[in-house]
């Protein structure tokens, strides 16, 4: 805060040297006529009179130097008093509201912002404790900066509520700062008073908005997870009977594909071969459906144990193989280290490769690849299902794991959307993930992180199970 300046009247004059200057003038001129009697009658001697010269021309020299330097004072006096009245204006001229206080909280003086803030005039202000323009909570707290002002050198601030003579109340910044003598006796306070209440109603407007705000988000969340608790029960429920169903259809169409019923003609052979694909498709939807249910409700149960990371790819290729020859799609599997060991449930790596593997296939059109990678870091082992596909646009690529979201296929083929959502909470509830890199050339690249069984890893290059991988 800057203090504001002392009033000229309360200003230290600037001593008068003119009559000290008039005695030493008189004096000087009874010994230059002492001087000339002496010069005349030479009665002392000449040893006495040359004294009395020097003594003279001695005097002659303070008086020009007392003369000098009485000039010097008035040139100060002059230039103080005018920067004291420069200084008085903007006291007088600031925006903002200064006050002056005794020690004991009475207005000393104040400036025109002061007065319009009080609604009083200035010279009602003076003699009035500044307490009195203060409501019941802020007196404390202004006798309160008063004390700490006293045993402090330092700027005390804090807000106060201001009534004015009208009875308007107004918020107020306020800030004191002690004002001491040379001896470091304190004799008066001085006060910057700063009027927030236009940013006190913002703020409390702005207060009311965000509860009001808050109560709504949390309405609305609240609704939100009653329907997604109903929607979670409904997928649960109905995917369940749907599954129950479709495993009646999935028995009786390989009874009567096996023959079982009696021999069956070429049309009704395709009718339920096409059946029983239907089926697959079908059950293939509803596991999704059961997987996410159980995801969302947090039942989902893992079996954490050591898995063979080849064994689990070569027995995933192995079921996607015929999808692969039939639409023409060179499957590749590249396994690296034929020992890498995950710590994971083998149930749900399959499940997941098989997701990758399948959307890579589905997604790939006819004389294209699909390529398997296995490597490892000290700590995780990744598996790399690339593909010759159109990719995923820029834009996409963030949706293709939310829920329900569906790319177009260049086969027409379609999907709940879940797959690569369940995938990769599966990936992450076993300590991994599952995610969508940049790879070298056209098409898509998910990597597949789990973490290894470092102490476990034992030697199973014997058992290479890189004959059973197929190449269609």
């Amino acid at each position: 805060m800057s203090n504001p300046p002392h009033r000229v009247q309360r200003a230290t004059p600037v001593l008068n040297l003119a009559l000290p200057i008039a005695f030493w003038q008189d004096g000087i001129d009874r010994a230059r006529a002492r001087m000339m009697e002496l010069r005349s009658a030479r009665s002392d001697g000449p040893g006495a009179f040359d004294e009395l010269e020097l003594t003279f021309e001695e005097l002659s020299v303070a008086e020009e130097e007392l003369r000098t330097q009485n000039e010097e004072l008035a040139r100060a006096q002059h230039v103080i008093a005018g920067e004291e009245e420069r200084y008085r204006q903007l006291f007088e001229r600031a925006p903002v509201a200064y006050l002056i206080t005794d020690t004991h909280g009475s207005i000393a003086d104040a400036n025109e912002a002061a007065s319009r803030m009080l609604r009083c005039r200035r010279e009602h202000l003076v003699g009035k404790p500044l307490v009195v323009f203060t409501q019941d909570v802020s007196r404390r707290r202004l006798r309160s900066m008063m004390r700490t002002v006293a045993a402090s050198e330092c700027n005390i601030t804090t807000t106060l509520n201001v009534v004015s003579r009208r009875g308007v109340v107004r918020r107020v910044e306020a800030t004191a700062a002690p004002a001491r003598d040379y001896q470091g006796t304190l004799v008066e306070i001085r006060w910057l008073l700063v009027d927030r209440t236009k940013q006190a109603r913002g703020n409390r407007r702005r207060r009311r908005q965000t509860a009001a705000l808050a109560e709504l988000v949390e309405a609305r969340t609240a609704e939100l997870v009653r329907t997604q608790a109903i929607k979670d029960r409904l997928v649960a429920t109905v995917s369940h009977e749907i599954r129950t169903a479709l495993a009646a259809i999935g028995g009786y169409s390989e009874m009567l594909e096996m023959g079982l019923r009696g021999p069956l003609t070429a049309p009704q052979a395709t009718d339920i071969r096409r059946i029983h694909h239907a089926y697959e498709h079908l059950a293939h939807l509803v596991d999704d459906l059961l997987s996410y249910s159980k995801l969302v409700a947090g039942q989902l149960q893992l079996d954490i144990t050591d898995v063979p990371l080849a064994g689990a790819i070569t027995a995933v290729t192995e079921l996607v193989a015929p999808q692969a020859s039939a639409s023409n799609i060179h499957l590749e599997f590249d396994a690296g280290d034929w020992s890498l060991i995950v710590r994971a449930d083998g149930d749900r790596v399959r499940q997941i490769l098989l997701n990758l593997v399948g959307n890579a296939v589905k997604f790939t059109p006819a004389g294209g690849f699909v390529l398997l990678r296995c490597s490892a870091s000290d700590r995780d082992a990744f598996v790399e299902v690339s593909d010759s596909g159109a990719g995923i646009a820029e834009h996409e690529r963030d949706a293709v794991f939310e829920p329900f979201v569906r790319l177009p296929t260049p086969t027409g083929a379609g999907g709940t959307g879940l797959g690569l959502p369940i995938s990769r909470d599966l990936a992450r509830a076993m300590g991994g993930d599952v995610v969508l890199s940049d790879g070298a050339g056209p098409g898509s690249r998910f990597v597949l992180r789990l973490p290894r069984s470092i102490p476990l890893a034992r030697s199973t290059a014997s058992a290479d199970p890189r004959a059973a991988a197929r190449s269609p």
